[in-house]
């Protein structure tokens, strides 16, 4: 069997970038498939389409059109668009020039099947709904795979988006049958989606002569695919372009400015870093977070000798730099003693990173993972407010995180906090407890790094699902974002709640002397191309990696265009595109005004 798996568009429909982050998904469904001797012609079109723009486009003028976002945004537009591609001239040349790309890929090899693997993110809309569009715009370009071929997508987090936009309720009412999916796949779909393929596929191939003559319903179906377990195979962490992703400082990574206070910098060669999961679920039941509500703590545990293997796999192929993708790496400090003293043994020079929490763990533990290639942790400190830790699930005392984030930096880690504003009925007083804590460590070096954001209260949380614990009512769905709008109970109103978190927000780093609010809510610190570049360049001195980001920080404005292009790891002009989506469901609401008249 031969598969042709891509990974679709994304930030590269928005933006472009001097780089292009792997998809977690796509590396880890490849890798099952070619465990199982499922022969996999595997690409990433989200970096083709970034590297081409980058060498075709104007850098400085990235942000589309309306007329263009339309397309990626609108079924009404996106059925205009497969009748006429002039009503994107844009995008039309995108999609021409990735169905030469990947026929080249191709070189006149029959495949089975065709997937497309669409990633999240960030929580909005647009960017879902744009993930799905470019998937059937692709799938009309690629006329030379015949249309009885089966279709597959998957990305459970875009699903869900689609589904509380009603998106795809009825879009096969606007894109033509054959274009459709076969499937689309949701789920933990790694460990089953090879069974599948080798089950289905014969069927899925009637079914689709069927849909295509009319002969059955042509609404998409939505398979679940769901096996909760830990992994027995490697993932294929590198597509078969996974140069074309690779950041290369000397295309102008670096502003001269940098350069010249900084040299090293320049002198990177091209690289990447991966990411890469081997747990699942978490060992907490936070009230904010959709893992809250799972029945299963941790339903992923990977054995620290099947870690060790895939690092091997993927040290010997030349990978240095991984991130890994866990909730909490530290979720058992017996398992992760093993794992760091199994890395040690193998003598694996990788170099990574993690999520970590506040609870688990000792001094050795953190030496270990510093000797292990441990080079930043990123903490889920949230806040510092006893009331509100104790009150969403998360009590974690003073002098616990105190005890940690020192371990941590005696192991020579780079600490992070994540941190949340702006939680109901957040008081000044707690407020200021969180600026007192960044002052404290981040002046002192202890804390390395930190970035905020303001509360987005979800359905799939204990607090959508039980307001009144927290003293909130529930008033309706944001139009834009994927979040709820809400009121608290003492009588602030959603605008004085929204306006408070903003506030909290552009002031948390006054203290720090870090008054620009994009270097703690845009993910300056957590820009990971960056921060490697700086290893890169000059390995553990925690020292003058601080002295870069003062530098930065220091010289916003003379940076502006380099923090919101390069450096920021949500999307650039965001504030623009979210305009856009607005126009566009203003549209569609006059529509059906008018039609309902």
């Amino acid at each position: 069997m031969q598969v042709l798996f891509c990974t679709v568009p994304i930030t590269s429909l928005f933006n472009i970038k001097y780089y292009a982050e792997p998809n977690l998904g796509g590396t880890e469904i490849t890798g099952a498939l070619k465990s199982e001797g499922v022969d996999v012609i595997h690409l990433d079109l989200n970096a083709a389409l970034n590297e081409y723009r980058f060498k075709n486009e104007n850098f400085s003028n990235q942000i589309l059109e309306q007329e263009d976002f339309n397309v990626l945004v609108s079924k009404e537009h996106l059925k205009k668009f497969l009748e006429d591609p002039t009503e994107s001239l844009y995008i039309d040349r995108w999609a021409t020039y990735l169905s030469k790309y990947i026929n080249s890929f191709l070189n006149e090899q029959s495949i089975d099947a065709l997937c497309f693997s669409v990633s999240k993110i960030m929580n909005e809309y647009y960017t879902s709904i744009g993930g799905f569009n470019i998937s059937i715009i692709l799938r009309k370009y690629l006329n030379y795979i015949d249309s009885s071929i089966p279709f597959y997508m998957g990305g459970k987090y875009v699903m869900t988006m689609l589904k509380q936009k009603k998106y795809i309720d009825d879009i096969e009412d606007y894109v033509p049958t054959s274009l459709l999916p076969t499937y689309y796949i949701t789920g933990e779909a790694h460990l089953v989606f090879h069974n599948f393929l080798l089950e289905n596929l014969k069927q899925d191939r009637d079914y689709i002569k069927q849909r295509n003559a009319g002969l059955v319903d042509s609404k998409v179906r939505i398979k679940p695919l769901n096996k909760y377990g830990d992994a027995t195979y490697v993932p294929d962490l590198k597509p078969l372009n996974f140069k074309s992703a690779e950041l290369d400082v000397s295309t102008g990574f670096f502003p001269k400015e940098m350069l010249s206070h900084f040299p090293e910098l320049g002198q990177i060669k091209p690289f990447n870093y991966y990411n890469y999961r081997f747990t699942g679920g978490c060992i907490f039941k936070c009230s904010y977070c959709t893992s809250g509500i799972e029945s299963d703590k941790m339903w992923r545990k990977d054995s620290p000798i099947q870690v060790a293997d895939c690092l091997e796999s993927f040290y010997d192929s030349g990978v240095k730099y991984i991130r890994f993708f866990n909730n909490n790496i530290n979720f058992k400090i017996s398992w992760l003693k093993e794992f760091c003293n199994e890395i040690v043994k193998r003598n694996l020079d990788i170099k990574w990173s993690d999520s970590a929490n506040l609870k688990v763990g000792d001094r050795d533990m953190f030496l270990a993972m510093g000797e292990a290639g441990c080079i930043k942790l990123w903490y889920g400190t949230e806040t510092v407010s006893p009331r509100i830790l104790k009150e969403i699930r998360k009590d974690v005392p003073p002098e616990r995180i105190d005890a940690v984030l020192n371990w941590s930096h005696e192991a020579g880690i780079w600490n992070c906090s994540n941190l949340l504003l702006n939680f109901p009925h957040e008081t000044n007083e707690e407020y200021e407890m969180v600026r007192n804590f960044i002052k404290k460590y981040y002046d002192s070096g202890i804390l390395n790094g930190f970035q905020a954001t303001i509360l987005k209260l979800l359905h799939d949380t204990e607090m959508g699902h039980d307001p009144e614990r927290f003293r909130i009512t529930l008033q309706e769905d944001h139009r834009v974002a994927r979040k709820l709008i809400y009121t608290e109970n003492n009588n602030a109103s959603w605008e004085e709640i929204h306006d408070r978190g903003e506030y909290r927000l552009r002031h948390l780093g006054d203290l720090v002397n870090i008054f620009d609010p994009k270097f703690l809510g845009a993910g300056i610190f957590e820009n990971d191309y960056f921060f490697f570049s700086m290893y890169e360049a000059y390995g553990k001195n925690k020292m003058i990696k601080k002295q870069i980001y003062t530098h930065l920080i220091n010289n916003e404005k003379m940076y502006e265009d380099f923090i919101d292009k390069n450096l920021s790891v949500y999307m650039y002009e965001g504030y623009l595109y979210k305009k856009m989506f607005s126009k566009v469901l203003n549209e569609r609401t006059n529509n059906s005004i008018t039609t309902r008249a």
